[in-house]
């Protein structure tokens, strides 16, 4: 009988054996932790440098989003911070464009 174990209790589970592989296209991480420690870092403080390049209400407005400190949305409406966060990350972009 299909899908009954030997034990009147518990429940025979079918499981297809899967093959597990990796093409020619998957992009394999061949650094070091130290590696990838460093680029973390670097990468940071190009993020800390972009958004250096904003002004005060536009920085504080992404950090605000970021930490979930502001209301982006409400009644399914963009609030005044949710339209200043989106002009924040427009400046952003830009300046990341720009580099």
């Amino acid at each position: 009988m299909e899908g009954r174990g030997d034990h009147p209790k518990t429940a025979k589970i079918e499981m297809l054996i899967e093959r597990f592989e990796i093409s020619g296209d998957d992009d394999l991480d061949l650094r070091s932790e130290e590696e990838k420690a460093r680029a973390a870092v670097t990468n940071w403080m190009r993020w800390q440098g972009d958004l250096g390049h904003l002004d005060r209400w536009q920085q504080a407005a992404i950090w605000g989003a970021v930490r979930e400190q502001t209301a982006l949305i409400r009644d399914r409406q963009a609030t005044d911070e949710g339209r200043g966060y989106v002009q924040a990350l427009r400046k952003l972009a830009d300046v990341v464009e720009e580099r």
